[in-house]
């Protein structure tokens, strides 16, 4: 946000904002820990992205939005990103690709956009982790979706 200008007050309502929504108490996985999870899958590969500020800023915002009751969440967090990068004057095509990358979380298919495909492979790369790992995180979603029964979460 500094590249645009932002001054550092605005920058610091901007980060409570995105801690408050990944700290919420319902929030097992989908936390600031999975954001630093997307972020250290992504490092390794940033030269690959035309423009990292737009991969930043989508790691900040793809779960911004997050209701196991609703279905549109991507949607949600996608317009949220849109609002407060376009209210910033980020360039509109970076804030176009940005809000890819997040609608793109939604069904993790196969783009035809390399960049889109490491994004959500980074997003679901704990599937690939070692069984501790796995087993850590299939705990934290179940508990993230406990209103549901077990008859019906496992189907």
């Amino acid at each position: 946000m500094k590249d645009l200008a932002v001054d550092n007050s605005t920058i610091d309502i901007m980060w409570a904002e995105i801690h408050k929504h990944y700290s919420k108490s319902d929030r097992r996985y989908h936390t600031l820990r999975h954001l630093d999870n997307l972020l250290l899958e992504l490092l390794p590969c940033r030269n690959q992205f035309r423009h990292w500020d737009a991969v930043i800023f989508a790691i900040a915002y793809h779960d911004i939005i997050y209701n196991t009751l609703k279905s549109n969440n991507e949607e949600k967090s996608a317009e949220v990103a849109v609002k407060i990068l376009t209210a910033h004057g980020y360039h509109p095509d970076q804030t176009k690709l940005c809000e890819q990358y997040i609608l793109a979380t939604k069904s993790h298919l196969k783009s035809e956009e390399e960049e889109i495909n490491l994004f959500t492979d980074a997003d679901l790369s704990v599937l690939g982790k070692d069984w501790e790992v796995y087993k850590i995180y299939y705990q934290q979603i179940r508990k993230e979706y406990t209103l549901y029964t077990d008859l019906i979460y496992n189907a």
